[in-house]
């Protein structure tokens, strides 16, 4: 008894025609990748910054002017 077969016998993929695309899509993508991380930097979450997320729910729209100098006065460091 024969399996059920999914992908046709004579399916021929190039795949070795195909390298040197492959290579220079690779290639294109490291590069732009450096280029990426030596311009912008890296975008260091607080996980690797150190530090809290506190979120602050309220029933209406708060004065988020009014809510980060209440903030700052706790002494807690920088409030964004």
């Amino acid at each position: 008894m024969r399996g059920i077969r999914f992908i046709p016998e004579e399916t021929n993929f190039n795949i070795m025609g195909m390298r040197k695309f492959a290579y220079a899509l690779s290639a294109f993508m490291i590069i732009a990748s450096l280029f990426l991380v030596f311009t912008k930097g890296l975008n260091f979450g607080v996980d690797f910054t150190g530090g809290t997320i506190i979120e602050v729910r309220v029933p209406e729209a708060p004065d988020i002017q009014k809510l980060r100098s209440d903030l700052n006065g706790l002494g807690y460091g920088s409030i964004s």
